[in-house]
């Protein structure tokens, strides 16, 4: 690539980066880690064996990520239709040795076809699909239904105001597995460029079926309603740009623990730091209970904690009691319901 690209080290693994962009680069060299919230909430979440689709794959951070985390039995496709993206995504696969993902070299869509992509030469991530006759590099779009051959089990969208759209392409492998999760981004920006009320975009979820949660830096769901998300909209409490989560939520009478609202929470080095304002009273969880109080979302079943907690720790044996008496705890302490 030549002086076209810089290496940098990342949460993800060592990434090529265009050295021309003045975003996304200069991030990832100072912190290290991109999209704070969605790291560490894919990290969570993606377990071994697992189908992931990367929408706007870039050049391969998340790609990368999820590729470690599922494994060799999971696989990864990447979906990216910009060509220098394409270039240095290929050669940070070979970096990482991800060896199961499958490239897509298209623009994910509601509908197949061609269309125009507006390239942004100061942010590589920020390129923008356009109809065809406006100016920009031609694109061939894809419906993810017809070149994703299995059902994901989570799904991350970036495509600059275009996710819901995307999302109508995946409507047949969103049937078919009712526990996908999908990560999309609501971008107040694009969305305004287009003409677009978000509040239409929201309640399409919604008329699919789907429940909507928002992400802090720490990778937390938090459950809320189209009203409570077009508020914090509103009143600045969310960026222009920012990740909610898509999921079906649980039927039935399952156990699906869920945090208490109102509460505060600090990271401490040996866990994490609880306050209930309501009663005045503060908890301590060391961090094996911090990690199943946040997987405490109300989507998780108890079953799926304990699937994970095992994965977090790779342990042999899924740590069934150990969960249950946490939980235990947590709810007499009335910070899980």
């Amino acid at each position: 690539m030549g002086d076209s690209a810089v290496e940098v080290e990342t949460e993800a693994g060592p990434l090529l980066l265009p050295s021309w962009d003045r975003v996304i680069a200069p991030v990832l060299q100072r912190d290290r880690i991109w999209e704070p919230g969605e790291t560490r909430f894919l990290r969570r979440t993606l377990l071994p064996g697992q189908t992931f689709v990367d929408v706007g794959a870039h050049v391969g951070y998340f790609t990368v990520l999820a590729s470690k985390r599922v494994g060799a039995a999971g696989r990864v496709f990447a979906v990216e239709p910009e060509a220098r993206n394409l270039e240095l995504l290929r050669l940070n696969l070979i970096r990482n040795a991800c060896t199961n993902v499958v490239v897509l070299p298209y623009a994910a869509a509601a509908a197949p076809g061609p269309a125009v992509l507006e390239l942004d030469e100061e942010n590589s991530g920020r390129h923008r699909l356009r109809p065809l006759g406006e100016t920009g590099t031609r694109v061939e779009c894809v419906r993810l239904d017809d070149v994703i051959p299995v059902p994901p089990d989570v799904v991350k969208i970036d495509a600059q105001g275009y996710d819901h759209e995307v999302l109508e392409g995946l409507e047949r492998s969103l049937a078919a597995n009712p526990d996908v999760v999908v990560v999309a981004e609501l971008s107040l920006s694009e969305l305004a460029v287009r003409g677009i009320d978000p509040a239409t975009v929201l309640e399409g979820y919604a008329a699919r079926g789907l429940a909507i949660s928002t992400l802090d830096d720490r990778g937390r769901l938090h459950r809320s309603s189209a009203e409570e998300v077009l508020r914090g909209c509103k009143d600045g409490r969310f960026p222009s740009d920012f990740a909610i989560v898509l999921d079906h939520p649980p039927a039935g009478s399952g156990d699906f623990p869920r945090r208490v609202g109102g509460l505060e929470m600090r990271e401490t080095p040996d866990g994490l730091r609880v306050h209930d304002p309501g009663r005045d009273r503060f908890h301590l969880l060391n961090e094996t209970a911090a990690v199943v109080f946040d997987l405490c979302t109300g989507v998780n079943s108890v079953a799926a904690i304990v699937e994970h907690v095992q994965a977090a720790y790779e342990l042999e044996a899924p740590p069934t009691t150990e969960v249950e008496q946490c939980l235990a705890h947590l709810r007499a302490e009335r910070l899980v319901a």
